[in-house]
């Protein structure tokens, strides 16, 4: 993808101290899940080991782990290099910019992009699942989340969009039970006291009274 549409994407560049060189500057002209394509003035071998700090909308990646692929310097003395980077977590990060940016394709491509395994697996299934949720039935998609990766943030997080789809529609009945799993599941979360009051006034409105007490 363009880096940002009709712009650019600033990015600092930072090297080892082994190396000499100073931290510098430069700008991405196409981001995608694995790398990226960018420019900069600060002089770009094959090969050479470096971090790249930069923002997109709601997402700021700082020292991510990259190295240089290719480099050529071009006729204004400029050195346009392709990077690869290094660390899973910046696929989630760049899946979620993309996802603000209502790049649903481009989105899937790096949230999809994280392995079996990584550490960020869970976080990048649920927002695989928030897009997935946009063209199927929002339940299905949110408890294939809560069943693989049970106890985990992102679980909690799907348990609160399922509610949540029926809740929209104010359809009580169907929203109950999910905050009730909320509250079984996670007890102290961060949901707790929403899911709480609505099974409370789901109880009072029914007349238990006790219960809703």
């Amino acid at each position: 993808m363009r880096a940002a549409g009709s712009s650019f994407v600033p990015v600092v560049l930072e090297f080892p101290e082994s190396d000499g060189r100073p931290q510098s500057w430069g700008r991405f002209l196409e981001l995608a899940a694995t790398g990226g394509r960018m420019l900069s003035q600060t002089r770009l071998s094959r090969g050479d080991g470096l971090r790249v700090s930069f923002s997109l909308p709601g997402e700021a990646v700082s020292g991510l782990r990259a190295d240089v692929l290719r480099a050529r310097r071009d006729a204004d003395g400029y050195f346009e290099a392709e990077l690869r980077f290094l660390d899973e977590a910046v696929k989630v990060r760049l899946g979620r910019a993309l996802l603000t940016l209502k790049r649903y394709r481009e989105a899937t491509v790096a949230l999809a992009a994280v392995p079996k395994g990584s550490a960020v697996e869970a976080e990048a299934a649920y927002f695989l699942a928030r897009i997935k949720a946009k063209r199927q039935p929002a339940p299905a998609v949110y408890e294939d989340v809560v069943a693989r990766f049970p106890g985990t943030p992102w679980a909690e997080d799907a348990l609160l969009n399922l509610a949540q789809h029926f809740q929209k529609d104010a359809l009580e009945d169907q929203a109950l039970p999910y905050h009730r799993r909320l509250l079984a599941a996670f007890p102290h979360g961060r949901y707790a006291d929403r899911a709480t009051w609505r099974v409370a006034w789901w109880e009072f409105r029914a007349g238990h009274y006790g219960i809703a007490a």
